[in-house]
């Protein structure tokens, strides 16, 4: 038997830990170390958000339970979530060599803001998104979206 899709879900354990190691760099006044893993974090995110605009959302999308605004609702989210790391990478480049705390605070405040949007997607895509593909696709589309999820 295959194993669900709803796996995919691991990688957003992985995001969550690379988010908290550039913000404990960033708390640590590692600024070139805090960058880098907001990076590396970012890059994440952008392959996993094109890994599903790619195979899991056009399934969910020919699912009959599926609603076209849900659809929509997650192209936008990615499209949100991207632009906002985007910014907070331009916020990083923009901190002066030596930052106040006052600097630092406005960069998590803005990162406390982003994590919250990132948690209610997280959880939609768990309770809604990953359960309805896992329900209602067959064990062969299921092993074809895991084809092309590995072949990419």
């Amino acid at each position: 038997m295959t194993r669900p899709l709803s796996d995919l879900l691991d990688v957003h354990r992985e995001l969550e830990e690379l988010f908290a190691a550039h913000q404990a760099a960033l708390l640590e006044r590692d600024f070139e170390r805090a960058r880098l893993k907001l990076e590396e974090f970012r890059a994440e995110l952008t392959g996993h958000a094109e890994d599903e605009e790619r195979c899991i959302l056009p399934a969910y999308e020919n699912l009959e339970t599926t609603s076209e605004r849900y659809v929509k609702l997650y192209y936008g989210e990615h499209r949100k979530l991207l632009a906002i790391a985007e910014e907070l990478i331009e916020r990083m480049a923009k901190l002066p060599k030596e930052p106040s705390a006052a600097d630092i605070i406005a960069i998590l405040d803005r990162e406390c803001f982003f994590k919250d949007l990132m948690a209610h997607h997280d959880e939609r895509e768990k309770n809604d998104l990953y359960r309805a593909l896992d329900k209602h696709l067959s064990e062969d589309e299921r092993v074809r979206i895991w084809e092309r999820l590995e072949g990419l």
